[in-house]
């Protein structure tokens, strides 16, 4: 690692985001891998040991601050003045970064210059098809990925809770039943129909009906949940749906009413030129997907957009 004096700030914010479904046990488990490579990082570069170390010498950082919450943790530090006289901040972070290793489907983001954004380079991938975008995205990102000095290449996909969907059946169509009707019904078994609202001081309280805990636990109580049918009478969810367990989606990003994903790639300036790689993109990957699925569109992120737009208000080629 290289010790110059060239610190970009004096203190960065590192910050993880885990997926929804992640329980707090591996959101406290990742954010202890990233103190532990901070730690073993500092000790080193504070020489740690050394028994021509002077004991009362300050370390290259003030110290961490760390928080955690549900599905994420943050991290606060500073440097020193030995530190801001000794360390390059980039090499700081890519040594702590390579020190954390693999943290499975968490991300990690270090800010740490004036005016940082988290990614060096974005993509919008939109389509009217909600199955083409994660195909799409694993493409570009497996892309982005081979170039050199590319690397944190990720995309906005984020998986929530497991959902439960409901596909009629033939019969169930011929019996004049609609796939509105049916979660409707559904949802006022599982979540409650509202049926009276009562005054109590200055609050309102509504009354709801539902069905008894021990019968919405099972996917076998739900495929046995009585339906009314538009004649009246009433048979088995089993018997007029598929019922399927599929991964939800947390967070869903819409544009002009298209879902869209964003595929992010940070680039290590010193291996890699950006404006080389996006060049590359157009000319290669890009044009590929675009051919090979009219319906997906794609455009670079706003940061980029509005540094295209600065290059050519100057009189300069984007």
């Amino acid at each position: 690692m290289s010790l110059q004096a060239d610190v970009v700030k004096d203190s960065f914010w590192v910050s993880l985001s885990s997926p929804q479904d992640a329980p707090y046990s591996e959101v406290r488990d990742r954010a202890r891998q990233v103190e532990q490579a901070f730690f073993s990082l500092r000790d080193e570069l504070d020489d740690v040991g050394d028994a021509n170390r002077d004991a009362d010498k300050a370390s290259i950082v003030v110290g961490m601050e760390t928080m955690i919450w549900e599905h994420g943790a943050g991290f606060w530090t500073e440097f020193s003045a030995e530190g801001r006289q000794r360390i390059i901040v980039e090499d700081f972070i890519n040594e702590w970064r390579k020190r954390v290793g693999d943290l499975g489907r968490t991300k990690i983001d270090f800010l740490y210059k004036e005016g940082d954004v988290p990614y060096d380079i974005e993509f919008d991938l939109g389509s009217a098809d909600p199955e083409l975008l994660p195909k799409a995205a694993e493409t570009l990102k497996n892309t982005l990925a081979g170039y050199p000095g590319v690397y944190d290449v990720v995309d906005s996909s984020e998986p929530g809770k497991p959902e439960i969907r409901l596909t009629l059946k033939p019969e169930a169509e011929r019996l004049g039943l609609r796939l509105e009707d049916l979660a409707e019904q559904v949802r006022h078994g599982y979540y409650g129909d509202e049926v009276q609202r009562l005054q109590r001081g200055r609050n309102e309280i509504k009354v709801m009906v539902r069905y008894p805990r021990r019968e919405r636990q099972s996917l076998d109580s739900l495929a046995a949940l009585p339906v009314q049918l538009p004649d009246g009478q009433h048979a088995p969810l089993g018997t007029l749906a598929k019922v399927t367990l599929t991964p939800g989606v947390a967070k869903l990003i819409r544009q002009d009413r298209h879902r869209v994903l964003k595929v992010q790639a940070r680039v290590d300036s010193q291996k890699a030129d950006v404006n080389a790689i996006y060049a590359g993109l157009e000319s290669g990957a890009l044009k590929d997907l675009r051919l090979n699925d009219p319906g997906l569109s794609i455009s670079i992120g706003q940061d980029r957009q509005e540094q295209q737009a600065m290059t050519q208000a100057l009189g300069h080629p984007p």
